[in-house]
C-alpha cells in the first residue's frame, strides 16, 4: 500500500469541450471508456469536485489519450502528468502531481501525507491476520537465527554504554509500588513480596464480587 506499486498500463489522457478552450488533464490505470464513464458518474452524483467539472459543465466533453504509460508504480504515471500539465498553457488544473523527483522522494512524501491512513490499514492488516504475522515471525527466526543472534551480539558490544545507562534506570513496580532496576523488572515481579500483594488485591477484588453476588 505504501509503495504504491501498480504494475499497469497507465495512460494520461486529455479531457476537453468544442465549446470552451480550457483543457482538463488528468491520468489513469482504466481504460479510458471506463475513466469516461467514472467522470460522468461522478459529475452526475455530485462528486466531482476536481477542475475537470469545468470542462465537463461547458458541455459536448469529450475524452482522448494522449501518452500510453506502461508504469510500475504511481509516481512514473504521475510523473508523465506533471509532464502534460506544465507544457499545456490551458491546463485548468490547480493541482500538479507530484514534484519529487525520485521514487525514495515520493514514497516520503506520500507516508507523511497518509500516515494516519497508513496506520488504520496496518493496524488493519496485522488484526485480521494476526496468526499469519506471528507464523511468519516464527519461520524467518528459525531460519535466520544465527543471523540474528550474530546482529544482537554485534549491538550490544557496539551500545554496551547505553545498554548499561538504561539497565541502571530506576522504575517503580505497578503492582507493590516498590523501586527496582529497569532491567530487573521481570525478576523483580516473580519475588515472593510482589506476587504476594498481587494475589492479596486478586482476592480482594473476588471477595468484593462475591459479596456482591450475595446481596443479589
Amino acid at each position: 500500500m505504501t509503495n504504491n506499486i501498480i504494475k499497469k498500463d497507465g495512460r494520461v489522457y486529455i479531457l476537453g469541450s468544442k465549446n470552451i478552450s480550457d483543457l482538463y488533464i488528468g491520468s489513469t490505470t482504466l481504460t479510458i471508456k471506463q475513466r469516461k464513464a467514472l467522470h460522468k458518474s461522478n459529475h452526475k452524483l455530485k462528486k466531482n469536485k476536481c477542475r475537470s467539472a469545468i470542462v465537463i459543465d461547458a458541455g459536448d466533453w469529450y475524452m482522448i489519450e494522449i501518452e500510453a504509460c506502461p508504469c510500475t508504480t504511481k509516481w512514473e504515471l504521475q510523473q508523465r502528468e506533471r509532464f502534460h500539465i506544465l507544457n499545456t498553457p490551458n491546463a485548468v488544473n490547480n493541482n500538479t502531481p507530484t514534484n519529487c523527483k525520485t521514487q525514495k522522494e515520493y514514497h516520503q512524501q506520500y507516508k507523511k501525507q497518509n500516515a494516519d491512513k497508513i496506520k488504520q490499514y496496518n493496524q488493519q492488516y496485522n488484526k485480521q491476520n494476526a496468526d499469519k504475522i506471528k507464523s511468519n515471525h516464527q519461520q524467518y527466526y528459525q531460519k535466520n537465527v544465527d543471523k540474528l543472534n550474530a546482529q544482537s551480539r554485534q549491538y550490544n558490544k557496539q551500545n554496551a554504554d547505553k545498554i548499561k545507562a538504561q539497565a541502571r534506570i530506576k522504575d517503580t513496580c505497578p503492582n507493590c509500588g516498590t523501586t527496582h532496576r529497569h532491567d530487573g523488572k521481570r525478576k523483580h515481579q516473580r519475588t515472593k513480596t510482589c506476587t504476594k500483594i498481587v494475589d492479596t488485591e486478586v482476592n480482594a477484588v473476588m471477595k468484593s464480587m462475591l459479596d456482591i453476588i450475595c446481596m443479589d
